[in-house]
């Protein structure tokens, strides 16, 4: 177990790469930004791996982050789960 701020835990990290990561934070922090833009700044989702995020699915708390896109979302009454995978390179603008 790692005990500390995440976001200062996530970059001692750095250069590991996990197939499955599950971020669940208290819904109302202000977590979630730094917390994925951590995960994909230090690229510690593997490349076949799974980024989840719990979340309540009608607050405003999971913003864009550049270099991840969601590919699904589960519904599960006051919660809510989003999968991220690496932005495509091949999408069309």
């Amino acid at each position: 177990m790692l005990r500390g701020d995440v976001v200062q835990r996530l970059k001692n990290l750095s250069g590991q790469q996990f197939d499955r990561i599950y971020f669940d934070p208290p819904y109302a922090s202000n977590l979630y930004q730094p917390v994925l833009t951590a995960i994909a700044h230090y690229q510690l989702r593997a490349p076949s791996g799974e980024l989840a995020v719990e979340h309540n699915p009608t607050a405003e708390t999971l913003q864009h982050i550049p270099t991840l896109e969601i590919c699904r979302e589960k519904i599960y009454g006051n919660t809510a789960v989003t999968f991220y995978r690496p932005v495509s390179l091949n999408t069309a603008t």
